[in-house]
């Protein structure tokens, strides 16, 4: 009896082994540039994952993104934002100058530790400026039913999945000129676009790693 027991309990354990080696992590890829990209949004079960949406500087995803629900935003008796940190205007309350997150804010640094974190505007737009390189090739491509773009580094022949599908991927940049946004990158079918959209709102996240 004690023969059959030590079996059937060494059975579930290789199958518990066997699951969790199967479960995605998230990966640093070389495509040749100043930061190694992450092969999956943050929160993705696979590369053509959305994963999950963050506010600008908070590290947990939640269910409503709004100026009530916003860590870094008070709001005065007119409803009006008065920003707690990274501010670069006094007309918005304490100027603190900060213009990247800290890493302590910065959920890609907060969940994955080490060297990971989320990559500045610069970073975004040197990864956009790919587009018109000829070391790599830029395709729309159909990815487990999520269609999103494919880069690949002709070096090397590494490459990252970026899946489009209307979402937007933050920066850690702190728009400079009006510190109530903060930069992103919109991937849509037609356009890889850099601008700034409010801190409150919730996009997704795609770390690097230096």
């Amino acid at each position: 009896m004690r023969r059959i027991v030590f079996i059937a309990a060494a059975a579930l354990v290789m199958f518990s082994c066997g699951k969790e080696n199967q479960k995605f992590r998230i990966g640093a890829v070389d495509i040749g540039l100043s930061v190694k990209w992450a092969n999956a949004n943050l929160g993705a079960e696979a590369p053509e994952g959305y994963g999950d949406s963050y506010a600008w500087g908070e590290t947990q995803t939640k269910e409503v993104f709004s100026f009530a629900s916003y860590q870094w935003y008070h709001l005065d008796g007119d409803n009006a934002p008065f920003l707690t940190k990274y501010n670069n205007s006094s007309y918005y309350g304490t100027v603190d100058n900060k213009v990247v997150l800290d890493a302590a804010d910065d959920v890609a640094h907060v969940q994955l530790g080490g060297k990971w974190r989320m990559p500045t505007k610069r970073e975004v737009e040197e990864l956009i400026s790919t587009q018109i390189n000829d070391n790599y090739r830029w395709q729309l491509k159909f990815v487990n039913g999520q269609y999103g773009w494919m880069i690949t580094y002709l070096v090397n022949k590494n490459a990252i999945f970026i899946p489009y599908g209307g979402k937007y991927i933050w920066s850690s940049s702190l728009d400079e000129e009006g510190p109530l946004s903060a930069y992103y990158v919109i991937f849509s079918e037609s356009n890889i676009i850099g601008t700034y959209d409010e801190r409150f709102r919730g996009h997704k996240v795609r770390p690097v790693s230096e």
